[in-house]
């Protein structure tokens, strides 16, 4: 029987470290997805604001230079 307690008690600790070891795994994949979605965000910007930059020297080429 008491052989049996250690048994459960072993169990229970690691059934503990591995929850704490999960909690601590999805803390870091939320923090890796928040920042991946924050580089998807500037990203988007960056190339909105690239293709509004090629717009403008579009235009400014044709003033300039003529067509």
């Amino acid at each position: 029987m008491k052989k049996l307690r250690e048994e459960i008690t072993l169990k229970r600790e690691e059934t503990r470290a591995q929850r704490q070891q999960l909690r601590e795994d999805k803390t870091k994949v939320e923090a890796i997805l928040q920042n991946l979605n924050q580089q998807r965000l500037l990203n988007a910007r960056l190339f909105f604001q690239h293709s509004c930059h090629q717009q403008l020297l579009d235009v400014l080429k044709r003033h300039f230079l003529g067509d």
